[in-house]
């Protein structure tokens, strides 16, 4: 009888699903514990849900039916509910009221929603944890991911978070190094310098960029106009740190010609060394770091041996290398060389370039000598085939999209040296073009993107209309509403 009964103890069925939550607070943190047996994903937030006295929201009727083993003690309230959540393939987020959940990302969503979500769980670990020695890495990849958005303020300030609060860890060298060459990219010389002679002066056993640093040093220092200093600098690298390789020769070879042209007023002879210099690094080879570099000094090069059309040329190849204000400065000497050459369809041609931007304005003299010179008649539209805008706008009223996004895509590239309006313009009507070729969501998330670039409420509430337009076409008439209600 004994044996019977201990068969039948055995053979029972365990409960079906069983969930055990127990909450406590330690100086005013929630911490949660959760044992679960049997019970799935859904269940158990359900219970936390219940317990904390919190209203969950989102909860997905398809979310994963199979049991969730659980074992979490004494964890916070935030990290137990996204840890179980994203055992669901789900995001959460976790306030004084709610729990909201939503789908997690998936293959074939925007590469840049899965950057903004990484970089978004490591600002959560770093702020949780900020004095634990991985935050130092955390730093590091949240400055990467802001660089890679093009956002080189805000991945500055990651570098210089990292160098300042964590002296000792091994992250500083790269992270000094990759300030330093972001103030470059900004033209902040003075402030590049400073890192890199830091990090050339750092006291480590082992630092693989001491002679990267120098070579910035003297970078920077030519750029500044302290040809000398530069020059004694990178004597010091070729001896200290003598090149082994043709990129590393290539490297000095380039900064080497950017200090002689610094120093022509103090040694006239300094063009010619120049021109040496350059022409012995482009005979190693094509350089992917100092390809703009090499431009530029190629163009400044031609253009003190007078070789205008030349120069010119070289300028208009370097304005395809660079963004922003060095842009504008390539078109502008573009268009001044074209016209020392006598190239007044030169001239015009970088007009169409720079139209809208600041560069147009500053050539506007230029260009009106040269339409008199192959008798145009002054102040008519550009006569080399008009406004790039005016000819998407007309694509895209024909339905031409991907011909629309053709012209648009350079345009939009550079849309940051268009006055508000214009800039507006483009945004909108790239916009358009995209949600046609590429769907709405691509659309609405560039227009997104440009909310924070359009500070006036009137833009900003056409944007929301815009995506509104976009999402009730696409007959999705919930995100249409919000869109129209300014949630974007």
């Amino acid at each position: 009888m004994r044996a019977l009964l201990a068969l039948v103890l055995t053979l029972a069925p365990l409960p079906a699903s069983e969930v055990v939550v127990e909450l406590k607070t330690v100086d005013g943190e929630v911490l949660c514990t959760v044992h679960s047996r049997g019970a799935n994903a859904a269940e158990i937030l359900t219970e936390i849900a219940r317990k904390t006295e919190r209203e969950i929201v989102g909860l997905d009727a398809e979310m994963p039916k199979e049991a969730l083993p659980v074992h979490l003690d004494e964890r916070p309230l935030q990290y137990v509910v996204q840890t179980i959540a994203a055992c669901a393939g789900q995001r959460a987020h976790v306030n004084i009221s709610r729990i909201e959940l939503e789908p997690d990302l998936a293959r074939g969503d925007d590469p840049k929603a899965f950057r903004d979500q990484c970089f978004a769980s490591y600002q959560r670990a770093i702020r949780a944890h900020p004095l634990s020695p991985l935050a130092a890495q955390g730093e590091l990849v949240l400055g990467t991911l802001r660089e890679a958005d093009g956002d080189l303020h805000g991945a500055d300030l990651h570098f210089r978070n990292l160098i300042s609060n964590f002296k000792d860890s091994e992250q500083v060298p790269e992270a000094l190094l990759r300030s330093g060459l972001i103030q470059e990219r900004l033209g902040e010389w003075d402030q590049a310098r400073e890192q890199f002679l830091a990090l050339a002066g750092l006291n480590r056993k082992v630092n693989p960029f001491e002679a990267r640093a120098l070579l910035e040093v003297a970078h920077c220092m030519a750029e500044l106009g302290d040809s000398r200093q530069a020059l004694h600098v990178l004597e010091t690298l070729k001896t200290r740190f003598p090149p082994k390789l043709s990129t590393e020769r290539q490297s000095q070879l380039y900064v080497r010609a950017r200090a002689l042209l610094a120093d022509i007023k103090r040694n006239p002879d300094s063009m010619k060394l120049a021109a040496a210099a350059l022409a012995e690094a482009d005979e190693l080879g094509g350089n992917s770091e100092w390809d703009a570099d090499a431009m530029e000094l190629r163009a400044e090069v031609l253009a003190r041996f007078d070789k205008n059309a030349e120069s010119a040329r070289a300028w208009l190849a370097y304005s395809q290398k660079c963004r922003g204000p060095e842009q504008l400065r390539a078109w502008v000497n573009a268009a001044q060389q074209s016209r020392l050459a006598g190239d007044a369809l030169g001239v015009m041609f970088v007009q169409r370039l720079a139209r809208g931007t600041r560069a147009e304005s500053t050539i506007a003299s230029l260009v009106e000598d040269a339409r008199k010179e192959i008798g145009l008649p002054a102040g008519e539209a550009d006569s080399l085939g008009g406004d790039g805008l005016a000819e998407a706008r007309t694509l895209v009223e024909q339905e031409k999209c991907a011909k629309a996004l053709l012209l648009l895509e350079p345009l939009y590239q550079r849309r940051e040296e268009r006055h508000s309006s214009g800039r507006l313009e483009l945004v909108l009507l790239y916009a358009r073009a995209l949600a046609a070729e590429k769907g709405v969501d691509a659309a609405v998330s560039e227009l997104r993107r440009n909310l924070d670039a359009f500070p006036d409420t009137a833009s900003r509430k056409q944007l929301c209309a815009t995506a509104g337009e976009l999402y009730e076409s696409a007959e999705r008439y919930d995100d249409a509403v919000r869109a129209f209600g300014g949630q974007l």
